[in-house]
């Protein structure tokens, strides 16, 4: 019993030297020579957790990956359905809603993040019973999840075209319009004809451009112009496609 109450007056003594400092000259060195010890466990801890949270990142990537690759699929089928059979079957589709639309330039919601590279075609979905689609313009800068697009009316772009009957020449923007331009004097132009993509300089082939307007033709000169009236309303549309292929000129 004597002994039972010395070690509960030692224990007491303990806990209230410990709890008052009195130990703090033998507590200090001690936690040095641990100090090693425990930055390796803390180490370990901190490890540990940074390779379940890359797993978990891979994981999160993977699953983004799959999405957008299932998601680009269904926006390959969708387009064949709508535009038939006469698309190659190397052209890659992705569906893209436009954020902003104001004079030369249209920003899409898609950007490199979905595979979107610069100098790629756009193109929308011609309303008149074509087949082909029509071309909208070209991709000029692109971040991680927009682009910017230069549509065909800006001075800046050029495209070689032929007619529905052979002619050739240029279709480029001049003034606010879109103007087919250097049709030698040789070749008929004919009003309401479609113009067409040749397919060269970067772009695709037999994209729908618009038809031939009014035609503007002197006798002595070596061209002829004519207006190119569009087959769709850049301002009606809220979605377009971003054609992506090898591209053979």
């Amino acid at each position: 019993m004597r002994r039972w109450l010395v070690l509960v007056g030692l224990s007491g003594l303990v806990f209230l030297g410990d709890k008052w400092g009195w130990f703090n000259w033998l507590k200090r060195p001690a936690a040095r020579l641990s100090q090693p010890m425990r930055q390796r466990l803390y180490g370990l801890r901190v490890e540990k957790k940074t390779a379940i949270g890359k797993q978990a990142a891979d994981e999160g990537k993977a699953v983004i990956l799959e999405v957008e690759l299932e998601k680009l699929r269904r926006e390959n089928e969708r387009m064949r359905e709508l535009l038939g059979s006469r698309l190659p079957p190397n052209w890659q589709f992705v569906g893209a809603n436009i954020l902003q639309l104001k004079d030369e330039v249209m920003v899409i919601d898609v950007g490199s993040k979905m595979g979107v590279a610069e100098g790629e075609v756009v193109m929308g979905l011609v309303v008149e019973g074509v087949n082909n689609g029509v071309l909208l313009g070209k991709v000029k800068t692109v971040w991680p999840w927009q682009s910017q697009v230069e549509l065909l009316v800006g001075e800046a772009v050029e495209v070689r075209v032929r007619t529905e009957t052979g002619a050739r020449g240029k279709v480029g923007g001049e003034g606010g319009e879109v103007k087919l331009k250097e049709v030698l004097q040789t070749y008929q132009l004919n009003e309401g004809e479609l113009i067409l993509t040749e397919g060269k300089d970067g772009w695709l082939p037999n994209l729908v451009v618009g038809r031939v307007g009014q035609i503007e033709s002197e006798a002595t000169a070596v061209f002829q112009e004519a207006r190119v009236v569009g087959v769709v309303n850049s301002y009606e549309l809220d979605k377009v496609w971003v054609v992506s292929l090898p591209l053979e000129n």
